[in-house]
């Protein structure tokens, strides 16, 4: 989006105003060409760049007399408009009744609200959707109907913009997950990290747009090469910050017990990895750092009372 500042002085304060300004492709059957022209016309005035599909104008120019020139294949004409699609911010769909049918969306139309849907582009439609027995797609991508009304595509991006806003300025925490294996003695699975002086469990950072356990089955089988889906939610602690350090939430699950032959599995696939080894709980916590050996103590408490427990700064 092209986006301009203007200060506009209300009620004797200045407040600005941010105007959003769109790339859009129009759609919709060439029996609709004079008004295409039309709304182009309107939506340029409102400060948006407009794509109008190829040869429009001789649509719109067309008497009537003989056959309408076809200077391309269809094929190539809808490859080359969706390729507009591709490069917009949105589609405007002038579904103007036809047929008989008020909200008229044809085929290619909707071949191409199916394409921007799944490009995640803004769809707009001129006027309602459609009774068509396509319906039930068409509402699936959720169109905004514009009613005719154009100014319904700045109050669209106005509210986009104070949703968009409103989320980029809530707290960000940083999340952990680590998971709890042992063999059939009872022996707990701990890792070796290179960059720590401590021994650890197999478990890591939470990335982006990742859940918790989604999280721990990668960093198990980045440091493990153990590949376990079906994790047990144990324990969530809350650390707050320190010096230099941020907030964070640590996710404890249960992985379960290995068998002798997965165990043979195991193999040291990372370089933050330096070691792997079973040892029972006891002799485990006296090589994991303080503040990890309170949250383990109290994820198996956890595991053999059946319950799951919060927990901050390991209480």
């Amino acid at each position: 989006f092209l986006e301009i500042l203007f200060t506009q002085e209300y009620n004797g304060s200045d407040i600005k105003i941010k105007l959003n300004f769109m790339k859009i492709v129009i759609c919709g059957s060439m029996s609709f060409s004079k008004e295409m022209l039309k709304t182009e016309e309107a939506l340029k005035k409102l400060g948006h760049e407009v794509v109008l599909p190829e040869f429009v104008n001789d649509h719109a120019n067309f008497s009537g007399e003989g056959e309408m020139p076809e200077n391309e294949e269809k094929g190539d004409l809808i490859k080359k408009h969706f390729e507009e699609i591709r490069k917009s911010d949105a589609i405007l769909v002038l579904n103007i009744e036809r047929k008989k049918i008020k909200g008229y969306v044809g085929g290619n139309s909707f071949l191409e609200m199916g394409f921007a849907f799944v490009l995640n582009k803004s769809i707009y439609l001129f006027e309602q959707i459609p009774d068509i027995g396509y319906k039930d797609e068409i509402e699936a991508m959720s169109p905004i109907i514009l009613g005719g009304n154009f100014l319904k595509i700045k109050e669209d991006l106005i509210s986009n913009d104070s949703h968009e806003d409103y989320y980029n300025s809530l707290p960000k925490k940083r999340m952990c997950s680590g998971v709890l294996i042992f063999n059939q003695n009872d022996e707990l699975l701990i890792v070796k990290p290179s960059y720590k002086d401590h021994w650890s469990i197999p478990g890591g950072v939470i990335e982006e747009n990742e859940s918790p356990r989604l999280a721990c089955i990668r960093e198990t089988e980045e440091e493990t090469g153990l590949y376990i889906e079906n994790l047990e939610f144990l324990s969530v602690d809350f650390v707050p910050p320190k010096t230099k350090v941020s907030e964070n939430l640590h996710f404890i699950f249960f992985g379960g017990i290995l068998k002798e032959e997965e165990i043979k599995k195991i193999k040291i696939l990372n370089e933050e990895i330096e070691d792997y080894k079973f040892l029972t709980v006891e002799k485990a916590l006296l090589l994991l750092g303080k503040n990890l050996g309170k949250r383990i103590e109290k994820s198996i408490e956890a595991l053999k009372n059946r319950k799951v427990i919060y927990m901050e700064s390991g209480k």
